[in-house]
């Protein structure tokens, strides 16, 4: 990649994010006064987006198996070595399970999506959401498997429900199944059904890009360690 290039794709993800970094550390804005704009992004700009990209996007078979076996593929190695690593350090005040989950999760939203869309367009775009599709799906259930396991679930049935609570106050997960049912119906969105998702999705960018800036500048590094 030339430096033309990483300017032209970096510039506008950082210059955003910067924005909001500068306005936080002027104290133009905080967490607590954006608390509005982060749940109109979670729960209605970043659905609307997977919704629409799924609904109207469409990855060969053979492509979005190879995708999501090489991804999980990386995804349960690294909950597995992480989990592997926490016991070894005896971290016993501590779920290992917990920490697995926290160095597999990454922003793949906020961050990762700007990005990809970038770098790849919208097919980039239509394979993250194929990711994630299944990433709650597949890694929520490996992690209530392992807190079953060391009986912190008292049985399936607490596994099952703890796994279908979770999943149903996922609004990603919900409009990635509502996206990919729509695709396989072969009916066509009307106009004035789609326009409003395609404008509430095409925040999601900027104001997360701006949100997360905002909670960067808000941060407060702690000389806690574990």
């Amino acid at each position: 990649m030339s430096p033309a290039e990483f300017i032209e794709i970096f510039f506008p993800i950082y210059s955003i994010l910067g924005v909001g970094y500068v306005f936080a550390r002027l104290g133009y804005v905080t967490i607590e006064n954006m608390a509005g704009a982060n749940t109109f992004l979670f729960w209605v700009s970043i659905p609307a987006l997977v919704f629409r990209s799924l609904s109207t996007g469409s990855l060969p078979a053979p492509e979005a198996g190879l995708l999501l076996v090489g991804y999980f593929f990386v995804a349960i190695s690294v909950f597995v070595a992480w989990f592997a690593f926490s016991r070894h350090r005896l971290l016993i005040e501590n779920d290992p399970t917990v920490f697995a989950m926290g160095a597999n999760y990454s922003n793949t939203i906020l961050v990762g999506l700007p990005i990809i869309s970038h770098v790849a367009g919208a097919n980039g775009v239509l394979a993250l959401f194929w990711i994630v599709t299944f990433h709650a799906i597949i890694l929520f259930t490996i992690a209530a498997m392992s807190l079953e396991a060391d009986r912190k679930i008292k049985s399936l049935a607490e596994l099952g429900r703890l796994l279908q609570g979770s999943l149903r106050r996922n609004p990603l997960a919900l409009a990635a199944a509502a996206g990919v049912a729509f695709n396989a119906s072969g009916f066509e969105m009307p106009e004035f059904a789609a326009k409003p998702l395609d404008m509430a999705g095409a925040v999601t960018v900027p104001l997360g890009l701006f949100l997360v800036g905002v909670n960067l500048g808000t941060y407060r590094a702690s000389s806690h360690h574990f």
